[in-house]
């Protein structure tokens, strides 16, 4: 029950009975050989489609092949290139050109034809007129067939009128007819083929009924509308017995594959059968097909026994595999069972202890943050009147506002964990009032307008229709609204909008949160509402529990809460369906006083600084004048919040110019436009994180040599290598030291400094010699990024140093940056401005011209860009400290 040991592929050029017969006789000698699987695919005539499966069997691996070729000329290419492939190619029945073959089993097709000529002349002694019905133009067998024909009839007084059947009955009756048009003198056809023969008596017995014509083909097959049934029935006189030998074919591939000796070459014999001799054939084939029918039967019994023996064996198998199976599963489950009892009474343990102590930590943070609370109100207040203290001077009252605002942020934060910490315990109570809960909504939602004009985000709020009287606890409702809508301003970008709806019936409402947003990915909106859950666990903003007291609040209202995409595009909608609650409380509030989170307090948390014109400003300083001699530094604070930003400014803005970006993107086309002289840079940010923006910075060319300092909350330290690897400069952890920034900020300017000063292009007034920098030559391959750059302007200086015209907008742009960008850049670099360096450039090679070329001055002068020899010599001499005559005579 083996699978087949080998794969022979049959590529056939047809599909004709001749061929069937061959595949008929394959498949039967298999029956002795079990081992061998057969592939058998057509071409229909087509060269260029038997081509193509050749290559496919080649392809596939096939272990022999045996190919029949539709022509020589168009076969003997993909044979050759599954013979070079090491696979025997075993030829069959034609040739094709050249030796690259293992084996050929077929006829001699010019013997076929010198054996037709010769009955030809028998038939015909005195001459005569005969039809041959040629096969396919270029196909060996028609070749060589017509070759034998005309060398045999040489001198026969025989008139051959040559039509093309191309192998196909209905060919050569089309052909017959049109022959018998032109004339019906005609005393014999002689056929390629048996079929092409029966063509040409069917049309020669339309047009002439009774006509004495012979016909004679090639093949002799047995069986219905073949060769011999067509003499038998009187319409061919003869046919050339040409052997299909099948059998034959099998057993040369078996000698092949098995490396036993075989004859290469084999030539089938032909003869010409008469009625005379096709009678005992068809008897004899008659016997033959009976036997056939016999094996056929017999091989279909022994296939149903295997079968059957293969089943039970199966069978079998299955039955010790699946009793064994169930033992190990017995024994499997008994030994999980114990176990499982076992973990079950120790996870029971277990459980019964960390429950204590869940409770003791939950009772330790509850009371560590009441305990908080005392220390924040002092901390609070005295910042709140420190702030409104006139004796302060303006950066003071800046920074004690911002400690003031913030400590009202975390206060607020304390407040929501410990109300969480009451709705998880089932101690939040209500404290329920009935009021006019479309006007409450309304002053709430007015609360965030001066937000929404300061970040350009348009917010609308549409009521009910009716006025809708209900009880809530006002300050938690307010605390819902608030969180979502604080969300929502949170993940809408500028020029984005955020509409609030109010709808009602008899026995609900419901108000919706609409952004046009970020939005929140499907997977996490199941978890939005679990405790500390965020959707970015990298940049995170908030503390993962506002969402969570929002469903507390809802649920401990009655109702419920959902989240889904925004449906009119981008962005995302809340939705808060409450009971009307009119029977709890009938006291209905007459005062107006809803608001306790103020405009105010909105800002404080969610305002961003108007940073922009102050952030111009310094730039446009920055460009206007390159030859400022003391130019103050520039730096780059990147964070995604506002008042450590406003923070950084106040305690640099002394000594160095500040320029700020509220996030990575921002930051990075900020970094790109100005060149900053350092980068200030957080890592947990919203959109790309302060890594991405550290390794852009150092990969980019016109950036790659500002130092990057990372300021971040995290401060493990895998996290601090993790920067490093980045490319930072330096890592320093909040919360921080004021000093220890200014300190590592200064030390990072002032080591750039030092390279600057090392790159620069100087000559010493007593050496007289030129500093390595820039070389009389544009170095091929340097070292960093750094001095790549400075050798590429170079290399682009001096490959235009005599042109006078030369401008540091064209070496920008052959630099693919901006003036701006490339006077930073060089200045960063060198300390010089890049006209100045260009000059030194000129210098240097006018130089080198005075020492080593027999040049006159005013040449050296206008070969390195120099307008006139005074204004060279005056430029050399500022540089050099001597003239360039002194030089030259020297």
């Amino acid at each position: 029950f083996s699978q087949p040991t080998y794969h022979i592929g049959i590529s056939q050029c047809s599909d004709d009975a001749w061929r069937r017969k061959m595949n008929e006789e394959m498949q039967r000698e298999l029956l002795f050989h079990p081992e061998i699987e057969l592939i058998i695919r057509s071409a229909d005539d087509n060269s260029e489609h038997q081509s193509a499966d050749i290559d496919r069997f080649v392809k596939e691996q096939v272990d022999l092949l045996i190919v029949s070729p539709n022509e020589a000329d168009g076969l003997t290419d993909a044979v050759s290139r599954a013979y070079d492939a090491g696979i025997p190619v075993v030829v069959a029945d034609r040739r094709v050109n050249g030796d690259k073959y293992t084996a050929f089993i077929g006829g001699d097709n010019y013997q076929v034809g010198l054996l037709l000529a010769r009955y030809i002349r028998s038939q015909l002694p005195n001459g005569g007129r005969i039809v041959e019905m040629c096969g396919l133009d270029g196909s060996t067998p028609a070749v060589r067939r017509h070759l034998g024909i005309t060398d045999g009839l040489q001198n026969a007084g025989i008139e051959v009128i040559t039509a093309k059947g191309e192998w196909f009955c209905d060919n050569a009756h089309k052909e017959m007819l049109r022959v018998l048009s032109e004339t019906t003198d005609i005393d014999m056809v002689v056929a390629h083929n048996d079929q092409m023969a029966i063509g040409s008596w069917d049309a020669a017995h339309e047009v002439i009924p009774d006509n004495n014509i012979r016909f004679v083909g090639v093949d002799a097959l047995s069986g219905e509308g073949n060769g011999l049934d067509a003499i038998m029935q009187g319409k061919l006189d003869a046919s050339v017995s040409y052997s299909t030998e099948g059998g034959l074919l099998i057993q040369r591939a078996v000698e092949i594959l098995h490396g036993e000796p075989f004859t290469r070459d084999t030539v089938i014999p032909t003869m010409l059968i008469d009625r005379d001799a096709a009678e005992p054939l068809v008897q004899l084939y008659r016997q033959e097909q009976a036997e056939v029918q016999t094996i056929d039967m017999l091989q279909q019994h022994i296939n149903l026994y295997t079968t059957q023996v293969r089943q039970r064996t199966t069978i079998l198998w299955l039955s010790i595999i699946f009793t064994l199976v169930a033992v190990m599963f017995f024994v499997y489950y008994l030994r999980l069972y114990r176990q499982r009892k076992r973990l079950s009474e120790e996870l029971l343990e277990a459980q019964k202890e960390l429950e204590q102590a869940t409770r003791q930590k939950l009772t330790f943070f509850t009371n560590v943050s009441h305990d908080f609370r005392t220390p924040l109100t002092l901390i609070a207040d005295p910042l709140r009147q420190l702030s409104h203290d006139s004796t302060l001077n303006e950066q003071q009252h800046s920074l004690a506002e911002l400690a003031e605002r913030n400590s009202q942020v975390l206060l607020r934060l304390i407040n929501q964990v410990l109300d969480l910490r009451k709705a998880e315990s089932g101690e939040l109570r209500l404290h329920l009032t009935s009021v006019d809960f479309t006007a409450a909504m309304s002053e709430w939602v007015d609360a965030f307008i001066p937000l929404s004009k300061q970040r350009h985000i348009h917010l609308s709020f549409t009521p009910s229709s009716e006025t809708l009287y209900t009880a809530i606890d006002i300050e938690k409702m307010e605390r819902i609204v608030f969180n979502l809508l604080a969300n929502a301003f949170r993940f809408t970008p500028e020029n984005g909008s955020i509409e609030v709806r109010l709808l009602q019936d008899t026995q609900q409402y419901n108000f919706t949160i609409t952004d046009t947003g970020v939005g929140i990915p499907e997977e996490h909106k199941l978890h939005i509402f679990e405790t500390f859950y965020q959707v970015d666990t990298t940049n995170r903003q908030g503390s993962g529990i506002g969402l969570a007291l929002v469903r507390s609040f809802v649920q401990l209202h009655g109702g419920t809460i959902n989240v889904s995409d925004n449906p009119n595009g981008q962005g995302t909608m809340f939705t808060v369906t409450l009971p009307i609650n009119k029977n709890s409380c009938q006291t209905i509030s007459q005062e107006n006083n809803f608001v306790h989170i103020t405009s105010e307090h909105i800002l404080t948390e969610l305002s961003t600084r108007d940073e922009n014109t102050l952030n111009n400003k310094i730039v446009n300083n920055k460009i206007v004048n390159e030859k400022i001699v003391n130019e103050r530094p520039l730096l780059l604070a990147i964070d995604d919040n506002s008042d450590i930003r406003h923070y950084l400014r106040s305690i640099f803005e002394k000594d160095y110019d500040v320029i700020t970006a509220k996030d990575g993107t921002t930051g990075l086309q900020k970094a790109r436009q100005t060149v900053p002289d350092l980068v200030i840079c957080d890592l947990s940010m919203p959109d790309i994180d302060g890594l991405e923006v550290c390794r852009k910075i150092k990969e980019e060319t016109i950036t790659s040599h500002i130092p990057v300092l990372m300021l971040t909350a995290r401060s493990m330290e895998e996290q601090e290598i993790e920067g490093y690897e980045h490319g930072a400069d330096a890592y320093i952890p909040k919360p921080f030291h004021v000093e220890l920034l200014q300190a590592q900020v200064k030390a990072l300017l002032a080591n750039r400094k030092l390279v600057k000063l090392s790159a620069a292009v100087e000559l010493s007034p007593y050496t007289q010699s030129v500093k390595p920098t820039l070389s009389a030559k544009p170095i091929p391959s340097l070292a960093t990024p750094e001095e790549a750059f400075i050798g590429k302007f170079e290399a682009l200086v001096r490959a235009s140093i005599d042109n006078e015209a030369l401008s540091v907008e064209t070496l920008a742009a052959e630099m693919a940056m901006s003036r701006t960008q490339l006077y930073r850049k060089i200045k960063a670099l060198t300390n010089y401005s890049p006209n100045e360096l260009i000059r030194n450039i000129r210098l240097n090679e006018a130089h080198r011209l005075l020492l080593q070329t027999p040049l006159s001055i005013s040449e050296i002068a206008y070969r390195t860009g120099f307008t006139s020899p005074s204004y060279f010599t005056k430029c050399y001499r500022d540089y050099f400290g001597t003239a360039p005559s002194e030089k030259k005579n020297n």
